[in-house]
């Protein structure tokens, strides 16, 4: 369910006072950013805000209840990994901000939700202008650091199911173990009685 907002800038720097994607940003850019706001989506417990895969033009600010993320295993539709958990006042598709890519992650709702919608068109179109060569550096330099996170998400689920695998072979080793001295007391009983 999508509803049109009006937020206003000290609402939404309220929101987003602890979020790190937002320090420093000026009065002035909270007034753009909050005219970039384009609609409010409401989120029933377990529905979907966005799947991994699917094109990436929306970043989105929580405005309440709480969102999980998930990251599902390569090639093991049936594996999903929880990566993080979002609340009041955290974004969520920031690297659609960086890169064109595909969303890297699932976000289901755990609660009820309500999320801001921020079309990256509309903010690159509030954002214009030539960056300095600082800033330039620092795009380029965010750039990178999106391709490096996305690629450190796919290589946390890897090492979780190595783990997992490791785990699950030591426990079936246990419960090996655990027959064989089961089976050797008993033939050890059974020799001492006869």
């Amino acid at each position: 369910m999508t509803a049109t907002i009006g937020i206003d800038a000290p609402a939404l720097h309220a929101l987003v006072s602890g979020n790190a994607l937002f320090d420093n940003v000026s009065e002035q850019q909270l007034v753009t950013l909050a005219s970039a706001v384009a609609e409010v989506r409401q989120l029933p417990v377990g529905s979907y805000l966005v799947r991994e895969g699917e094109p990436a033009h929306d970043l989105f600010i929580v405005q309440e209840g709480e969102l999980e993320v998930l990251k599902q295993e390569p090639g093991r539709a049936d594996q999903v990994h929880r990566l993080a958990t979002l609340t009041r006042g955290m974004s969520v598709g920031e690297v659609a901000l960086l890169d064109a890519g595909a969303r890297s992650a699932s976000v289901r709702a755990l609660t009820h939700a309500r999320v801001l919608v921020l079309p990256i068109g509309r903010i690159e179109q509030l954002s214009q202008g030539a960056p300095s060569l600082g800033a330039q550096m620092k795009i380029n330099l965010a750039n990178e650091m999106g391709r490096r996170l996305r690629t450190t998400n796919e290589m946390t689920v890897q090492v979780l199911r190595a783990k997992l695998d490791e785990a699950e072979t030591r426990a079936e080793m246990g419960k090996f173990l655990t027959r064989v001295l089961t089976g050797t007391c008993l033939y050890m009983f059974a020799l001492s009685a006869t």
